[in-house]
């Protein structure tokens, strides 16, 4: 990537269909490339829509990319045109569908949710008929805290974490707060789902964590203090197994039985990651006045 670029999100389907989003905050302009084993081409060029941070799919046909006040959906590998989100979107689900949620008295299929600054949420309408597809999702619970992760088994059972401790879940119809004995020096980053279980990474009674939760009491996984102030990010592989990402550049799995098998370590911070069968892959920046954005495949 082009110096200033910052490597924000990857999303690997196959060694050989890798797609990784780039941003410039100081040119406040975005893009996503696509590896195809030999080369990255770029398919949102950068600079043609805004800046751009995160990255999902639910499927190869179907990719979600979104960040400040922007949108993309990648339809079969085309971007599609420019949308308009009233949010900076921190992160951002594909559904799998379209997904049916009652909003007041009305139902609308959905095909994602982002979510962002100031407890902010907004899901994107498959039948708006518009341009600017995104409608508000959000509620009063999330009080204005910055909402940094977004996952669940389906599009009617959402998660969302963020600061201060927050978790909410939205099933049917509204969001709940979950307690998990979490407290409002703790912070959320990222969801996964696997094993038949929720996973939330972040940092938690002072230490990098990764809860498991079926939404009732948690079971807590501590990373080793290289990891850094938290688990950045969570990535599961075809076998199911998790795959963490510390926020000072270390990577590893959870084990069954509580502990961690470290990977890799001393990679630049708050690196993202995606796995395949055979590879690691790591969208990660240099920082310290030019950043360098790079996607990075290490075998396994």
């Amino acid at each position: 990537m082009d110096p200033g670029v910052w490597a924000s999100g990857v999303v690997a389907f196959s060694d050989t269909d890798v797609w990784v989003t780039g941003l410039d905050y100081y040119l406040n302009d975005g893009g996503v490339w696509h590896y195809d084993g030999l080369q990255a081409t770029p398919v949102v060029p950068f600079g043609s829509v805004g800046r751009l941070r995160a990255i999902s799919a639910d499927r190869p046909a179907h990719l979600v990319v979104a960040g400040d006040s922007v949108s993309v959906t990648i339809s079969n590998g085309v971007a599609l045109p420019r949308e308009t989100l009233g949010l900076n979107a921190y992160n951002v689900m594909a559904l799998p569908g379209p997904v049916s949620a009652s909003f007041g008295p009305s139902t609308q299929d959905l095909s994602a949710v982002a979510v962002g600054l100031v407890g902010e949420i907004e899901a994107r309408a498959v039948d708006a008929g518009t341009v600017d597809p995104w409608i508000p999702f959000s509620d009063p619970i999330f009080n204005g805290e910055t909402l940094f992760g977004i996952g669940g088994p389906s599009g009617g059972d959402l998660w969302v974490v963020g600061t201060r401790g927050t978790i909410g879940r939205r099933r049917g119809t509204g969001w709940t707060s979950v307690g998990l004995g979490q407290t409002t020096s703790d912070e959320g980053y990222s969801v996964a789902v696997a094993q038949g279980h929720v996973w939330i990474g972040g940092a938690f009674n002072g230490a990098p964590s990764v809860l498991r939760t079926d939404g009732g009491s948690a079971t807590r996984w501590v990373l080793p203090a290289d990891a850094g102030f938290g688990a950045w990010q969570l990535a599961v592989d075809p076998t199911d197994q998790v795959w963490v990402a510390g926020s000072k550049g270390w990577i590893g799995k959870l084990l069954p039985d509580g502990g961690t098998e470290a990977f890799l370590g001393g990679l630049e911070t708050y690196p993202t990651i995606a796995v395949t069968n055979t590879s690691v892959w790591v969208a990660e920046s240099t920082f310290g006045g030019l950043d360098k954005g790079r996607l990075r495949r290490y075998c396994r």
